[in-house]
Formats: structure tokens, sequence, C-alpha cells
């Protein structure tokens, strides 16, 4: 789904636009046949799958909570010496994960820092569930 805005406020700039594109979405989210279309989230261990959540900015207006100080944390730590913390961070980002390419000479300090803030924002974006 490709939301589009015919206002001046812009596509996410008033409650009654949200909102809006919040029962749309519910349209295809409480049909009843959405688990045979949905995005699923496959786990080897059990093979077994379960529908995520669809990849929409509009998540965040109803994560099903909000950790206010953590999430400005997250944003002073990365506009700190703008843009140096998010080029870090995105060069980082796959190390950070424990699962991708760690560059040689990536000082120890820097990762752990990436890893500490990846943890912030998968903590932050967990929350993302429309459940709110």
């Amino acid at each position: 789904w490709i939301w589009e805005s015919e206002t001046e406020g812009g596509l996410f700039g008033s409650e009654k636009s949200i909102k809006s594109m919040k029962d749309n979405m519910a349209l295809f989210m409480e049909d009843e046949s959405y688990d045979k279309y949905c995005h699923r989230r496959y786990d080897d261990v059990s093979n077994s799958s379960e529908c995520r959540m669809p990849w929409s900015n509009l998540n965040m207006f109803y994560a099903s909570s909000w950790d206010v100080d953590k999430v400005q944390s997250v944003i002073d730590t990365l506009a700190f010496e703008y843009p140096k913390n998010v080029d870090l961070y995105n060069t980082l980002a796959p190390c950070a994960l424990g699962k991708y390419y760690c560059p040689d000479n990536a000082d120890e300090m820097d990762v752990s820092w990436a890893i500490m803030l990846n943890e912030n924002i998968t903590s932050i974006t967990d929350k993302w569930d429309f459940k709110g």
C-alpha cells in the first residue's frame, strides 16, 4: 500500500490523516483471510510462522508503548556531530546485529556503542505493533 497526501499538511500532517490511514490498513489486517497473504515471520526451530506487521511508518503512531527518554536518547546520539554518528552506526549496524560483516579495522568501543544503540532502537521499534 502506498500512501499519498492531497493536503498541504502532508501525509502525516494531521490526526485525521493518520487515523484515516490506520482505518484503511485495518481493512486488510482485519480481513478473515489476512493470514493467507500477510508478510510472514518464519521460525526454523519450531517450523512455524506467524503474520508480522506490514512495513509502514504508520506503525510508530500506534505503538503499544513509547519510552520518551529512550527515543530522545537515540535521537540525541545520532544527532551528535551529525552526520558522523549516523555514518558510524550505518557502517557498524551489520556488525552490531552479530550476523554480518564487521570491518577489520572496527574499533572495539565503536562496535560496543553500535550494539548498545542497536538494542535501544530495537526495543523502541519492537513496540511499533499497531496495538496502541
